[in-house]
């Protein structure tokens, strides 16, 4: 009988510990970093980036060429950011659970013609464009 109570509570505590590991790793993979990285002209004035999630600012800057900012992301919350820049102006979504929850990270570049979008850092997509 106290073998079988001394199995039966060993078995509980590797259940729990397992348990206890496996939430700790879906935790941890439930967020995201978002990179937004300036490539614009290094002769010309400052980009002003505001980025948002949940009614909360996660990022209010002014970045220059080669300047960066990041932020992490919750996966299931979306992040929107505003730019403007040489009296332009643009809003994309800097984070969107459909499109980036599970990868980890999201770099963005920020050119003259648009934003830009990678998950490595060697393909990029543009996603959206200046007004």
């Amino acid at each position: 009988m106290a073998a079988t109570a001394t199995t039966t509570l060993s078995l509980v505590l590797f259940l729990s510990l397992l348990s206890a590991s496996t939430i700790s790793e879906t935790q941890a993979q439930a967020e995201s970093i978002v990179h937004v990285t300036s490539k614009l002209p290094g002769n010309t004035d400052a980009m002003h980036i505001h980025c948002t999630s949940k009614d909360l600012v996660v990022i209010y800057r002014e970045l220059r060429a080669g300047q960066s900012c990041s932020w992490t992301a919750e996966e299931k919350t979306p992040s929107y950011c505003t730019a403007g820049w040489t009296g332009k102006m643009a809003t994309w979504p800097a984070f969107e659970p459909s499109r980036d929850a599970g990868h980890g990270k999201v770099l963005w570049l920020v050119k003259e013609d648009g934003f830009y979008l990678s998950r490595d850092g060697s393909r990029w997509v543009k996603e959206a464009v200046w007004n």
